[in-house]
């Protein structure tokens, strides 16, 4: 099939400030306080359905101690938390009490209390982006450093976090570990927790360190020129809390167009009153009539809800900062969880001292740089020259960008050029345009807690956008797969998120 002749929906419109086509729009309805969402084809991130819905599942942790991200679907018959005519729900049903309706999990517990909740009766939080911004110079007047917890049984307070993250990034990103700035937690680690510290080395000119990478070039960012980072992210993993709305301004979408501006189908948040245009104000909760989670139950990034997506696209490496803003105390984890983080970006083509080591790991008060390339597999070998228009990144008309390609003796020759956009909407950039990729998430990967971490809430979508798959549905260029997406922010624009949703289950079991 010809790329011209792949059609995301037939008769859609194809300029890009029609309204959306109505014969799909129709799938995306709302019908009371639940939305049912779905593409008339499968697009790259195979997205068909979409349910929010309450869960009933059987458990053995105390409802507080609960983390979830994405949706989960009941399967109920009368009573039962399970359906009992399919024997893979009552796989792990044994006989005994309440007419054997209890789940196995690995011991026996009880179904879970709904607190009066009903299936169906919530509209779907849609994920929140992270919203990357350009890696300026290094901030002069920056005094603020990540705000100390009221004690070693807390997370940090959410409006001063707030207030921290809103400053340009400081200390300034490094390609080795900045040995030049101290945990800014050390007093309240030392007078709570350790007792006085001390150097590690005879040599070491600080007691603890601010970054958390380990020091020396084994982990220093390679090749840190050549994909020096053009944009950035700064984020923190904490304890729930309340949104306050710190990333309405990062939404590419801005609340304005499409299905995410006034009217469309997601402008409002959470389908009640006073969230039109904002996640101010959304709890870390998993229904309106279910308790709100605990900090020390429920860890993610920021802390809120809803959960978070990191939107990236080809040929503009990026720093992604994450700071551990956990409690201090290993046990305040309500038994499960490890307070010692690392972040790993699953299946990218990441250089190791970026991809999360399970044992590269840092600790509260601390944050590590993570710094993610985003070029394709064979940029030292395939289409070196960048000819192949297959393999590229989308742009904005006049927009620049830095686009690095290898030398004649990677990788110790390389050249940086800034590049205008073309009316094409398109830059080529070196690679294998047949290993671009398009989902991805990220989540802990600490040594030995990987499962319960994530179990917890660290987590989050990535989706990459390039020339095939740019989040834009009307441009048709003979590259472009015009996959379901929309095309409201404009014709050349890339990651609308109008039709293409990202979806993540996980199974949470309490009682």
């Amino acid at each position: 099939m010809k790329f011209d002749e792949y059609e995301s929906n037939q008769g859609n419109n194809t300029d890009a400030n029609s309204p959306p086509n109505e014969s799909r729009r129709a799938f995306l309805k709302t019908a009371g306080n639940t939305t049912l969402a779905a593409s008339t084809k499968h697009n790259q991130r195979n997205v068909v359905l979409q349910i929010t819905a309450l869960v009933a599942f059987c458990g053995l942790l105390s409802l507080r101690s609960v983390s979830a991200l994405g949706a989960t679907v009941e399967q109920a018959v009368g009573n039962s938390p399970v359906d009992a005519s399919n024997p893979a729900l009552t796989a792990g049903l044994r006989g005994g009490g309440d007419g054997g309706r209890r789940c196995n999990v690995p011991t026996d517990g009880t179904p879970s209390p709904v607190f009066g909740a009903e299936s169906f009766t919530q509209q779907m939080l849609l994920f929140e982006e992270f919203g990357a911004t350009k890696l300026r110079k290094p901030c002069t007047n920056c005094t603020l450093s990540l705000p100390k917890p009221s004690d070693t049984y807390s997370s940090v307070n959410g409006a001063a976090m707030d207030d921290y993250l809103a400053q340009e990034i400081h200390p300034f990103p490094t390609m080795m570990r900045n040995n030049n700035v101290s945990n800014p937690w050390q007093d309240v680690i030392e007078d709570t927790h350790t007792g006085p510290l001390h150097p590690l080395t005879p040599e070491a000119l600080l007691t603890t360190y601010n970054d958390g990478r380990p020091p020396g070039p084994q982990y220093g960012h390679q090749r840190w020129q050549e994909f020096y980072p053009q944009v950035k992210v700064e984020t923190v993993v904490t304890g729930a809390q309340d949104n306050r709305g710190h990333r309405n301004q990062f939404q590419k979408h801005q609340y304005k167009s499409g299905e995410f501006g006034p009217g469309g189908l997601y402008h409002n948040t959470t389908g009640q009153p006073g969230f039109e245009g904002t996640t101010a104000g959304i709890q870390p909760r998993f229904h309106p009539s279910m308790p709100v989670q605990d900090p020390q139950s429920l860890w993610t990034f920021n802390g809120t809800f809803p959960p978070k997506l990191l939107m990236v696209r080809y040929g503009e490496p990026i720093l992604f900062r994450n700071h551990n803003g956990l409690p201090i105390k290993f046990e305040a984890n309500r038994g499960f969880g490890n307070h010692f983080i690392t972040t790993h970006e699953h299946n990218g083509h990441t250089p190791a001292e970026s991809d999360g080591y399970t044992h590269a790991f840092f600790l509260p008060g601390q944050f590590y740089d993570y710094r993610w390339p985003m070029t394709p597999a064979g940029y030292d070998s395939i289409n070196k020259d960048a000819t192949d228009k297959m393999a590229s990144t989308p742009c904005l008309p006049g927009e620049k960008m830095v686009i690095s390609k290898p030398g004649a003796t990677p990788p110790t020759s390389y050249t940086k050029t800034r590049v205008t956009c073309p009316a094409e909407g398109r830059i080529n950039i070196p690679g294998d345009w047949r290993e671009i990729m398009s989902t991805h998430w990220f989540h802990d990967h600490m040594l030995d807690f990987n499962a319960q971490n994530v179990y917890k809430g660290i987590a989050a979508m990535m989706n990459y956008y390039s020339a095939i798959d740019r989040g834009n549905e009307c441009l048709n260029d003979g590259v472009n797969l015009r996959l379901p997406s929309g095309c409201a922010m404009g014709k050349y624009s890339w990651g609308n998120r109008d039709y293409d949703i990202n979806l993540l289950l996980a199974s949470k079991a309490w009682g």
